[in-house]
């Protein structure tokens, strides 16, 4: 395994987790994995999920 895909796959799980905490802001959970941008994150997790954080979160919450 690649640094640069265990580094992805951390990314990914740590943006999983913190998307349960429904008052954890997009653009914290951004920032705090390592994005330069909200908008950057929006693409890389609809890569990871085929759907955006906000519909990952609504799925949570059902």
């Amino acid at each position: 395994m690649s640094f640069q895909t265990l580094a992805e796959e951390t990314r990914r799980e740590i943006a999983l987790g913190m998307l349960r905490d429904e008052n954890c802001p997009f653009s914290e959970i951004a920032f705090l994995t390592g994005f330069s941008e909200q908008s950057a994150f929006n693409r890389a997790f609809k890569r990871w999920t085929n759907q955006t954080p906000a519909n990952y979160r609504k799925s949570l919450l059902n």
